[in-house]
């Protein structure tokens, strides 16, 4: 998944228009700050995405934010979240268990190594109950 940027863009443009898609993997494509806003575009357009992996991509904790506030809150179907080895820190783990209060559908949620420390953990424990 290893591309120029202006082509990575291009492609969460065109998979924007499918919007049959149930699951999309986008492991180590280096998405970053820099794509974080065409991705939520593109998961905007997805409220019926049942399975998401975005792991390993440098993804931050404001990246996180933006997905939590804007993307992912009006999909109503996401069941399986994949943000391991991403820099989420304690702010995207705060931002995450807003998402999980109000969106009971999500049954899987993966983050491994991602600088998530004791307020993180307790932002994620009261999500997750």
């Amino acid at each position: 998944c290893r591309m120029r940027q202006d082509v990575q863009a291009e492609l969460f443009r065109a998979l924007s228009l499918n919007t049959s898609l149930k699951s999309l993997t986008l492991q180590n494509c280096g998405i970053g700050k820099s794509l974080s806003k065409e991705l939520d575009n593109l998961l905007l357009n997805h409220a019926n995405l049942e399975a998401l992996d975005l792991g390993s991509n440098n993804v931050r904790g404001e990246a996180v934010a933006l997905f939590a506030k804007s993307g992912l809150k009006k999909n109503i179907s996401l069941q399986r979240l994949v943000l391991s080895h991403n820099p989420i820190g304690d702010d995207g783990a705060k931002a995450l268990a807003e998402l999980l209060i109000s969106n009971p559908t999500i049954q899987y949620l993966s983050l491994v190594d991602c600088e998530i420390w004791g307020p993180g953990c307790h932002s994620l424990a009261t999500g997750l109950a």
